[in-house]
Formats: C-alpha cells, structure tokens, sequence
C-alpha cells in the first residue's frame, strides 16, 4: 500500500535513504528520484487516506499494490460504478508485471528500493483514483502500455548482466519515473482538471511521447538479453565440443565410484534444481559455490592421470588369480578413435537482435522429473525439424551435459554432426561416417570411465580395438566394445544423445536398433539416465524405444507464440467449454458463427496448420500416451480441450474452418483416438486397420514414404502386418504389403484404393496403393465399409455397432482366386458390365463412349426413373451412413434428389444449392443409355412425380440425409 500521510510538513520515507549523485551514470536516476519523491510528499498532502503518519515508513510491497486495487475494486462495486473491471484488470496487469520482472530491475545498486518507490506511488494513485473514474482509465492506460512492452523481454540469469543492461534498465526507471513525475504533476497542480477531460487531456504529446521512449528502451533491454542468451549458449557449446571432453570423465568418473548414496542424490538434486531456471542456484553452481565437491578444475592430462593413480582407492578389486587391466593401457589402445572425433562449430550467431529460444516450462519440468526419479529412465525431446544444427532441443542437449558434469556426475554425451572430413578419405557416405564417429565417440567416453584397475574380461583387448578401422564392418565389434565397457561403468550414468536423426538411414539403422538394445539392457545393471533430442523424428526411437505406447504423459511443443496463437489457445479453452455445456447444433452455430469470433476461427486454422499436425509420426504422439498436452509458447491445453474444440468445429459449417487440409488433419488424428481408445476397453472388439489409416492419413507429410505404413504400424490391430525393413525401397515396401494383405484375407479389396491413389512414377504397378495423396480429403469406398472389418474406416466410437450382414461385395463370400507373377497380379474374376461413361469433375474431363449399342445390354430397364434411382443409389454407394452400415432408404433419397435438381430445370422458388449446380454442370451431358443425364432428369421432372413439398435437408452435417452422403462421396 502506499505510504500516505494527513501531516502538513512534508514527510521523507526513511527506507529511501540517501544516493549518491556523483556517480555518472547513476546522475539521472537520482534526479528523477528526487523529483518524484518531492511530488509523492506533496501528493500525500492533498489526498490523504487516514493513516497515521508513521505508515509513511512502511516499505511498499507488491501485495500492498495488490491490496489498494482489491478495495479501489470494492469502493468501485459500493458506486455502482460500470465499465470499471477493464481498468482493474490494467492495474492487476501491472502489478504482475513488475512483480515477475522484478529481477530486471535487481541488476543495478538498490533497484529494489527504485521499484518500491514505483509501486508506492502507483499505489497511491489507485486509491485517489477511486473517486476519478477517468482518472483511472487514462492512468491505467499507460500503465497497461508499460506492462506490454515490458512482458517481450526475454528473461534472463540473474548475475547475467552487462555494462550495457545497467544502462538500459538505468534509462527505464527514469522513463517510468518521469510518466510517473509526469502523472503527479497533473493532480497536484491541476486538481480542476482531474474531471472528464483527463483522460484525454493525459495522454497529450508528453505522454505519447514517454511511451514512445520506454517502448524504445524495453526494446534495446530485450535485445542485450538476447545477446547475453547468445554468448551463455556459445559458452556451453565451447564445453561440449572442447577436445578435452574425454579427459574430464576421468576425474568424474573416480570421484563418482567413491560417492555414497546421499552425495548422488544430492547432485542429481542440484541438476534437477538449475534445469531451466534463472535464479541464485544456477549463479551458485555457474560459480562453483554449491559444494565444493561440484567444482569442476581443469587440469592438463598427466596432471589427471597422477592424480588418478594417488586417489582412486575405490578401483575394482582385483583378484590376484586372474589377469588384471589398467584404464592406461585401454586408453593407449583407442587413442586411434580421436581421428574420428571432429569438432565443426555450431554456436548461434552473436549478433543482437537474433532470438534464442528456450523451450516451455511444461517440459523443463518433465526433465526435472527426468532427473528427479531414483531409476533408470529415458526421455526423448523432439523440436521441430530443421537442418539448422543450432536450436531449441540442441541448447537444452547442451545443457543437460554442461550441469551433469558441473554436478561432477558422469555424463556420455554424443552430438551427431551430418558431415565428416573423414568421409571421403574412408570412401564413406556422410551417413556411415556419422555412425562410424557416433559409435567410436561412444567407446572413446567409456575408457575414460574405467577403474584405474579392474579384471580383465572378454571383449576389452587390443584386438578389439583394432577392428575399429573406420569401415562399416567395424560397427558390430564397436558395439560389442560398448557392451565390454559398460560392465565397469559407474552409476548413475547420464546419456546425452542429440541429433540421432542425423546417423539415420537404410543402413545404419540395424545398428542404432541394436544400440538401442545395448541401453535397454543396461536400465538393470545401474541408474542409466537416457535423454534423447532431435530435430523432427527420429524412426529409430519412434519404433524401439516405443515411448509414446508407455508414456503416461507426452508434452507436445507446437513451437513459440505467433500473432495470433494466444487467441487460438483460449478459443480451444472455449470450444471446450462449449462442447461440454452440451448445446442444441442450432444454438451452437447461431452463437460460433457470428462474426464477432471470425479471427478467432483464423487463429484456430493458423494453429492447426502448424507443421506439428502434418507428419506422419507425430500421429502416434496424438493417439498413444495417457495424457498429452500441447503448448504453444506460454500457453497449453489438454488433447481432451482440442479434441472436443475440433468436434465442435466440425458442427459449423460455415466458418470455412472445417474446408482447410489442417482441419480435417486434427479431426483424423481425433477419430482415430477416439477409436484408439474404445479398442483399448475391455471386451470391446472392433479393429483398427493399416489400409485404414494408410488411406486417411496418406497426404501426411514424411522423410522417407515408407513411413507412410511404417509410421502407422504401431496403431493397427491388424494379426498381421510388414516387417520394418528400410533397406528396400519404397515401391518393395507398398508391393509387399499389399501382397501380403491379399495372401493373409484371401481377398482383393486392397487393390481398390490404388484408384485413390497418386502413382510416384510409371513403372509402379497400377494394382499397388502408394498410400500417397495430395488431397487432405479421404472418401471411404466400398471396401472400407465397416462390416469389411479387414479394411474398415475411422468411424467413431459411438457408430460401433456393425451388422455383419449388410455388406456390399460383388462376389460374396468366395475367397479370390490370384498368384503373383514379380510384380504382376494375375486375378480370375467375372465380366459383370460395361462402363458407359464418366462425368467430369473440377479435375477430370467427361469420359464417354462414341455410341450406345443397345443389342449388347441385355434386361436392363430404360425407364427414366430406374436410371435415376441406379445413379442415386451409386452417388450415395448405397448407404445411408457415412461408415456404410445401412441401406440407402430408397424413395425417401429419390425424392430429396429431384428435390435438389428441380430448381436447375424449372421455375420454382428455391435456390439450388452451389454444390449440386457445380455437379450438375459436369453431369448434364453424360449419356446414359444413349440419352443425356439432362433429358433423362427433364422427362422424370414431368411425369408427375410430386418433386414440390418441404425442402429436403442442405446441410452437410446430417449424415442420414440424401444430400449429408452427397457431400461426404461427391464434393
């Protein structure tokens, strides 16, 4: 609360104090000081409050701001006063703000006294402006204004300034002080004009002007924090990638073996506490005075192995029977492997201006957890992908190695690098070498690991690193090396792995499965502490660590906030409530369709078009875990808030949100959940097929188009699917599969979707799915109705009933007859009838035959209204649901059709419906039976059927209706 007085002599608080005006760059902050200090004395004079005179002593604290909003809140409520909870809401606003950017203002001498000043006076001002309602308005403005500006400051260490930041935060307190000074000025000096022209009057040239100056200020404060960013990351770089990395572990891993429990839980708490924070524990630990154990001393290399020999009173114990090793010799025996180590830079530019980003604090705090948990455990980051080696997931990889070997705890760290020198010279590809050097870097870190001393077992010898040439054929003796060394590794042991996404290909992948295998073993012998990072996905983990079936929480970063993000973020909190509070469709269009939430529906498209949704892998990241989150930037919501959001989407119609290829990704990846889930239930047997998914989700973006069934595999039911193999190509894995489906359901229904399907060159069978689209839009066919359950669809869980009975299939229950000549199907089938010809479409040309030869058609019926009840049933596929189940009702869809068509060919007082004219101008001119689908359409419109009557359903929501399957099989 403010310190106010009713004294007549001016009263000084005496927290102020005295400064120190001879220091330069301090000259201007303390005249501003002094002059605000004078208007606040003479302030408390005019507007007194009550309160004793000694209250002026009292230091100003944010919960006094806090406090003097809450009772200006109720005095408010006393008046009846309206409009007045924008204005709360701006002083809350900034009092949060100065109370979260208080260590900014920490950087420079006494600034905590500065910023007690700022929130006296602010204070007191809210309690006058009681009485002032316009006062309150212009004055909270401004301070709204202060508090944006200053909320796009990146935050920084505390301790982590400069000559330059003193400066900067120096210029804000006197551009906020002098607002302030300017503020006073106007009720001390011009009571009669603190009525309704105050507002107006406030913000005058000075004002605008001040803001103008502090937008400026902040701007440069954000700009050297960044730059400060810049240089701690350069500086942890420099740590990772220093030649002497090995050398380090030596000491590390001695000490290690001599800590009882309670000093390995103690540094795994002091990691756990500095990761992602900006407080005194990290200063303390960057400057080694946490413990002094945690210190780290750089030393040359014979000055460590002395001590290694003096001081490592924990080496194995060597029976006198057996041979025995030393870590010396073992280190003499890789010291080829440093031919493979090589260092490239990968530090973000200096330069200001440029952004560092951090990740969520959402998933800082599952790496703390990570750290935290007295167990073996892995945990995998996974950024966006990029191919700049510099980013978000490699800072954090950095970091997490720079504060486990601060904390003195062993630490195997690998950054994968996407080229090597060495490539060339080994007659290598950059993707061989890359695992060349990430296996041989791997045994170069563990021989530093070694006892002093230790027994001599299988698998450490001479001959074993001598395999290691620098050929592919020396991966498997590498990896039996890293098997040998482990067995004599400390624990706890950290692993640090970034960019494995880099080392990936068809041929190192056997290998890094098989490391993967290595550390799975391992999780029972000692506390192994896993963290993977990687730009975009990686299949090795995706596939054989399994992560995201077991996960009981999976935080997914749609990357930072945007212009509109934070929008986006809250209307999917408000969709969700909305869904939840159960609304009629028709209450619920007439309230999100109105134009006021049309930015809102763009934010919502925007966000949904983030790349995150379009790859294929992130799939199983949406379906599998227990519970997931999404952030973006600050902000987060739970998937059960976006999957209701998008179902509630889904019901409007017409806020053009439903039409983007974002859009109808999200509600994919919600009905596949959905599903997902009910398979998951106990007693419930329904499937969820390969060539289901493929064919929803074939126009999903992936590095390797294998992934188009890969990157599924771990969602499907099906008994049987393909063995992941990326040594065969892309047309090997589509020909397989598809193979190996007809083989296993002695059925042909596969084929079906390779007329759906773009084929990636002309040499590729023109009977095998590519499982590759570039329309976001997937129509189900025939085969995909829900009683063929082999196939099936995405239809949700409340249409899960299925009649086994109504089933489409032109051969019934007879098993196809086929074989497979190379990549050629040889099928026995059955001419069952001619194609006459093909309507157009917006991408297609009209197909027609020359001439109707009607002595070929045998007992076909030319009456005009068979022909178009046929073509209502086949535009329909004979169903009155969008997942097959039912019989087209057939007079009640007939009617609905000529309903729809009439107001093309004659006078009535409808308007026909965009969609069907658009149909019907690529349909009119087919010939069906010799006679144009027009004439055909005019001779039924005049028989007398009754085409009048109510108007037949137009919204493509309701699925049950004529035009609902219209929409879902032909638009």
């Amino acid at each position: 609360m403010a310190s106010l007085t009713c004294e007549t002599t001016l009263v000084r608080p005496t927290w102020m104090g005295h400064d120190n005006s001879d220091d330069a760059n301090l000259g201007p902050l303390y005249n501003q000081h002094q002059k605000i200090l004078e208007l606040w004395e003479r302030f408390n004079q005019i507007y007194p409050d009550g309160n004793p005179s000694d209250h002026v002593n009292t230091i100003p604290t944010i919960e006094m701001l806090y406090q003097a909003i809450d009772q200006a809140q109720t005095a408010w409520q006393d008046k009846q006063a309206r409009g007045l909870r924008p204005i709360r809401d701006k002083f809350f606003n900034f009092a949060e703000t100065m109370n979260e950017y208080s260590y900014l203002f920490s950087i420079i001498p006494n600034g905590d006294k500065y910023t007690s000043l700022i929130t006296g006076v602010v204070s007191s001002v809210v309690k006058v402006s009681v009485n002032y309602k316009k006062v309150a308005e212009g004055f909270s403005e401004a301070l709204s204004d202060i508090s944006d500006h200053l909320r796009s400051v990146k935050k920084i260490s505390k301790g982590s300034d400069s000559h330059d930041m003193r400066q900067h935060v120096i210029k804000l307190y006197c551009e906020v002080f002098e607002l302030l000074c300017h503020a006073l000025t106007w009720f001390t000096s011009k009571r009669k004009r603190l009525g309704a022209a105050f507002k107006k009057n406030f913000y005058d040239d000075t004002v605008v002007n001040l803001l103008s100056r502090i937008e400026k200020t902040v701007t440069a404060i954000d700009r050297e924090a960044n730059y400060i960013s810049h240089g701690q990351v350069r500086e942890i770089y420099e740590r990772v990638l220093d030649t002497k990395l090995e050398d380090r572990l030596r000491s590390v891993g001695i000490q290690n073996r001599r800590d009882g429990e309670a000093a390995i839980e103690g540094k795994l708490g002091m990691v756990r506490e500095v990761v992602g924070c900006s407080d005194e524990m990290t200063h303390q630990l960057e400057g080694g005075e946490v413990v002094s154990q945690a210190t780290l001393v750089e030393m040359s290399s014979s000055d460590e192995l002395m001590m290694s020999e003096s001081e490592d009173s924990n080496a194995e114990s060597i029976d006198s029977e057996y041979d025995h090793c030393s870590r010396f010799e073992v280190e003499r025996f890789a010291s080829h492997l440093a031919t493979y180590r090589e260092i490239h830079k990968m530090t973000p530019s200096s330069t200001r201006g440029e952004n560092v980003k951090f990740l969520p604090e959402g998933v800082l705090l599952r790496i703390k957890q990570w750290i935290d948990t007295p167990e073996s455990k892995t945990i995998w980051i996974q950024g966006i992908s990029s191919t700049q080696q510099d980013s978000v997931v490699s800072r954090t990889a950095a970091r997490i190695y720079d504060l486990s070997t601060e904390a003195r705890l062993p630490c195997i760290v690998v950054f994968c690098q996407p080229r090597h020198d060495f490539a060339k010279e080994k007659n290598l590809s950059q993707k061989e070498a890359s695992l060349i050097a990430f296996t041989y870097g791997i045994v170069n870190q563990l021989v530093r690991l070694l006892p002093t001393q230790f027994q001599a077992m299988g698998g450490i010898a001479q001959e074993s690193f001598d395999r290691l040439d620098g050929s592919m054929q020396s991966i498997p003796a590498a990896l039996d090396l890293i098997r040998a060394l482990l067995k004599h590794a400390p624990s706890p042991l950290i692993w640090v792995v970034e960019g494995l996404q880099l080392v990936e290909d068809r041929t190192s992948m056997p290998f890094l499965q098989t490391f993967l295998g290595v550390l799975k073993e391992e999780k029972t012998k000692r506390i192994s502490k896993v963290c993977f990072t990687t730009q975009g996905n990686s299949v090795t983990l995706a596939r054989g660590l399994d992560f995201r079936e077991r996960a009981s929480r999976v935080i997914c970063w749609l990357v930072g906030e945007s212009s509109d993000s934070n929008d986006a973020m809250d209307f999917v909190r408000y969709l969700d409530k909305m869904s939840r509070e159960k609304y009629h469709i028709d209450n619920l269009r007439a309230i999100l369709q109105a134009n006021e939430y049309r930015t809102k529906w763009t934010a919502l498209s925007n966000l949904l078009s983030r790349r995150w949704w379009s790859r294929i892998w992130t799939v199983q990241e949406f379906i599998l875990p227990a519970s997931i989150s999404f952030w973006c930037g600050t902000r987060s919501v739970s998937r059960v808030a976006m999957c209701r959001s998008i179902s509630t989407a889904d019901k409007c119609t017409s806020v053009g949100t439903k039409e983007t290829p974002g859009f109808i990704k999200g509600n994919n990846r919600r009905r596949a959940r959905g599903l997902h889930k009910t398979i998951s239930s106990e007693g419930v047997n329904v499937i969820l097929s390969l060539p289901a998914l493929a064919d929803y989700l074939s126009f999903m973006d992936v590095t390797d188009d294998q992934d188009r069934l890969y990157g599924l595999m771990g969602l499907c039911t099906d008994k049987w699917v393909p063995d992941v193999n990326y040594l065969l190509s892309t047309e090997e894995v589509c020909l397989s599969f598809a193979q190996g489906f007809i083989t296993h359901h002695k059925s042909l229904d596969i084929i079906s979707f390779a007329s759906t399907q773009s084929r990636p060159c002309s040499s590729w069978p023109s009977w095998v799915p590519s499982w590759r689209n570039d329309k976001a839009l997937a129509v189900p066919l025939m085969v995909s109705q829900s009683s063929r359950t082999h196939i099936g669809n995405l239809r949700t869980p409340a249409a899960l009933e299925v009649d086994l009975s109504i089933a489409y299939s032109a051969s019934g229950a007879m098993e196809a007859k086929f074989k497979f000549e190379d990549s050629t199907l040889i099928a026995h089938g059955v001419v069952l009838d001619t194609v006459d010809g093909l309507a157009g479409s917006r991408h297609f040309e009209m197909a027609q035959c020359s001439e109707w030869e009607p002595e070929y058609v045998l007992g076909i019926s030319s009456s005009p209204a068979d022909i178009l009840t046929s073509l209502c049933r086949c535009l329909v596929l004979d169903r009155k649901d969008r997942y097959l189940r039912y019989h087209m009702p057939t007079i009640e869809f007939f009617h609905d059709f000529l309903k729809l068509l009439a107001p093309l060919m004659t006078e009535t007082d409808g308007e026909p419906l965009q969609e069907i004219r658009e149909w019907f101008s690529w349909t009119k001119s087919l010939l069906i039976q010799g006679r144009s689908f027009e004439s055909i359409l005019l001779d039924v419109l005049h028989t007398g059927i009754d085409h009048q009557g109510p108007t037949p359903n137009r919204d493509e929501y309701y699925h049950y209706t004529f035009f609902g399957r219209f929409f879902d099989t032909v638009i």
